[in-house]
Order: C-alpha cells, then structure tokens, then sequence
C-alpha cells in the first residue's frame, strides 16, 4: 500500500510540474485582485460623477415645456433619473462607440454637451 501511495504521490507532482507555468498565471490574477477592485472602485466613482454632473445639466432641458416632446422623453431615458443617467454613463464606458448614440444632445440640446461627453469619454477610456 505504501507503494501505490508513493506512485500517487509522485504522480501528483509530475502533473504539477507540467503545469507550472498555469499555476504562476493564477499566482498572478490572485495577487492582482486588490489592484483590480480599487480600479473598479475608481471607475464606478468617476461614472457616477458623470452621471450626477449630465443628469443635472439636462434636468432643466427635460421640465422645458417650449422643447420637442419626444426629445424630452429620450433625455428621460437615457438621463432622467440618477439609475438611468449612471446606466447611460455605464454603457459609454463599456460598449466602444456607444457615445455616438448620444449625438443628438449636440444638435438639438447643446454642442457644450457633446464636448462634456466626449471629455468623459476621452478620460475614462484612455486613462
């Protein structure tokens, strides 16, 4: 019996050798962690500053009665409420391209706006 345990055991060890280089990469993103909870961290709070700041900015646009009614609804939805505005700002950050969808705010709003969008846009992704 103390036979078959020493060829388990030195069978165990010949398969951690052959995979070696796999455990140092999971070394590596365990040891990464903290690094990427802090950066979420941050990115979380720089969206909900870019939310606050354009959820307040367009909240006059959105009670302005002289505006087209359907431009006002689809401010509502992408940056009625604080959820909606953090969600919008969200998808800016995660989906490549998804700013674009938001060109509207320049031509029927405000081309400063646009500028603030792209600002965001510009800081968060290539930071």
């Amino acid at each position: 019996f103390r036979l078959l345990r020493l060829a388990k055991i030195l069978r165990v060890v010949r398969v951690m050798k052959a995979f070696g280089p796999l455990r140092v990469l999971v070394q590596a993103v365990f040891s990464s962690i903290s690094a990427l909870v802090w950066s979420m961290a941050l990115l979380f709070l720089l969206e909900l500053i870019g939310a606050i700041l354009l959820a307040k900015l367009l909240a006059p646009v959105i009670k302005d009665n002289t505006r087209d009614l359907q431009l006002r609804q689809r401010i509502w939805n992408s940056f009625g409420t604080m959820v909606r505005s953090w969600l919008t700002f969200f998808e800016i950050t995660m989906a490549p391209g998804s700013f674009l969808q938001h060109r509207y705010l320049f031509d029927d709003v405000n081309p400063a706006l646009s500028f603030v969008i792209a600002g965001y846009v510009c800081f968060v992704t290539f930071a």
